[in-house]
């Protein structure tokens, strides 16, 4: 993708916006300025793929005076990552196994523009790893490849909680009926009032999470998980299968990194936003519940002990630079985490910018956490870990909830800032004119609309949505 499509996209949203936030640090809010007679600084960034921000990562680090490097973990991602980025510009790189010769070609480009690598960041979830062998390459700031794998497998990162101490959910790799039975029968006592997790190893979203209770479906489900391509075009011979956990699911995000205090290499954590699932059942029994509302929380309204022990996870598991992404349920004994993500979570940053200020917009924050990383320090220290919130923010998806359904493209287009002032963003799923099935996640919704402002005005918004939704504006027969 050009950087003429990068604004396009910034551009449209911040045609959404509210304010000037999101659009004023592109702009040069956050700008870093170099110090004289030094080298320009410049980021690698792999994969930078992902909804918003992952897909942003380069345009911000032009704004902040960098050169941005575009790594790719692989010759042949899948287009639900790739989507119309330009694989074939100048200064996209293929990544290569020996890390050494990747290397030779960063140090290339780097050169053509007077600029020396000062960090390594990834773009989204697939390329978490390689960032982390990239940067250990060159001692860079980074996350370590010792525990690499834990921050990519679901199941390594329960193992690591439990050996730490933490609160965990009980999970295993599977890879048959009878080893699902086995992990019943170790961990499961309340089986099948509370179901079993089936899930793949390292895929992200909803993407095939199953809650079961019938044994005679563990093999059939496993079959549509094992060795079959996940969200990130990888294949796995096993598949996670976990507790499920009851209680409030919340996501809490991150930006970590490391300073000099009274002579000591501390670690700072500092959140940039949390929010709340409002879940309602799916068209799929089997299936996990549907995300129907995703709520802002400010800091002080999370459940007690969240925070901290957000932050004792991101310890556990050796995040000391970057961004992280955790979903963590509050149950009856307090919160778990369901899962974490060492990059940033999709369009979620552009939306709490908004509600937070634009210093503690998350995108811009995990660059400077490898540049600049006093900047994340101080706020961190400054704020307590939290971050303060000015007005209240949700994301609202809508289903489809009737087979034999396609979009209506003309009262689609109504859903605009004019009609609904606290719009910050849309995005349509599915293709025009396609029958769409039933929703059963995320992915095959029919839409999600982001709404900031006062409670009082997105939540008007947000129900003249569901109200012209449920008397079947928006969809119609072919």
């Amino acid at each position: 993708m050009n950087l003429k499509r990068l604004l396009s996209i910034v551009l449209t949203f911040c045609s959404f916006a509210t304010g000037a936030t999101n659009c004023g640090v592109l702009l040069g809010g956050g700008a870093v300025a170099p110090v004289s007679g030094e080298p320009r600084a410049a980021i690698v960034i792999v994969d930078p793929f992902g909804f918003r921000a992952g897909v942003l990562l380069p345009l911000y680090v032009k704004a902040m005076g960098m050169v941005p490097i575009v790594v790719l973990s692989a010759p042949d991602l899948p287009v639900f990552l790739t989507g119309d980025f330009n694989t074939k510009g100048e200064d996209v790189i293929i990544a290569v196994h020996d890390d050494a010769k990747t290397w030779e070609k960063i140090d290339a480009v780097a050169a053509k523009y007077g600029a020396k690598v000062k960090g390594v960041i990834p773009g989204t979830e697939s390329g978490v790893q390689h960032a982390d062998w990239l940067a250990y390459e060159r001692r860079l700031p980074g996350n370590g490849i010792v525990s690499s794998s834990q921050r990519r497998d679901k199941v390594m990162q329960q193992v690591r909680l439990k050996q730490k101490g933490l609160a965990y959910a009980p999970s295993a790799h599977v890879s048959s009926k009878q080893q699902v039975l086995d992990f019943i029968k170790q961990e499961m006592p309340l089986f099948p009032r509370r179901r079993v997790v089936l899930k793949p190893v390292q895929s992200a979203g909803t993407d095939r999470v199953f809650l079961l209770k019938d044994p005679e479906r563990f093999q059939p489900v496993l079959s549509t998980i094992l060795d079959k391509p996940d969200a990130f075009g990888q294949s796995h011979s096993v598949a996670v299968a976990q507790v499920e956990l009851e209680g409030m699911e919340y996501i809490f995000d991150t930006v970590s990194t490391q300073v000099m205090r009274k002579g000591e290499l501390v670690t700072r954590h500092l959140a940039v936003g949390a929010w709340r699932y409002l879940r309602r059942a799916s068209g799929d029994p089997e299936r996990a519940p549907i995300i129907d509302t995703v709520e802002w929380v400010p800091f002080d309204k999370l459940p007690k002990g969240m925070a901290k022990y957000a932050f004792e996870v991101l310890d556990a598991l050796e995040i000391t630079h970057g961004p992280a992404h955790l979903e963590i349920m509050d149950t009856a004994q307090g919160p778990v985490l369901v899962e974490l993500g060492a990059r940033l979570p999709g369009g979620l940053p552009l939306i709490a910018a908004e509600v937070t200020g634009p210093h503690f917009n998350q995108i811009e924050l995990a660059i400077a956490a490898y540049v600049d990383p006093e900047r994340v320090a101080h706020l961190a220290e400054d704020f307590g870990g939290g971050y303060p919130t000015k007005g209240t923010a949700e994301i609202v998806f809508l289903s489809v909830e009737e087979d034999g359904r396609i979009k209506n493209p003309e009262t689609l287009a109504e859903i605009t800032k004019e009609n609904f002032p606290t719009l910050t963003d849309l995005r349509v799923f599915g293709k025009d004119h396609e029958v769409l099935p039933i929703t059963v996640d995320v992915t095959n919704a029919l839409l999600r609309a982001h709404f900031s402002g006062t409670a009082e005005a997105v939540a008007k918004d947000r129900d003249k949505l569901r109200r012209l939704h449920r008397a079947g504006h928006f969809l119609k027969k072919p």
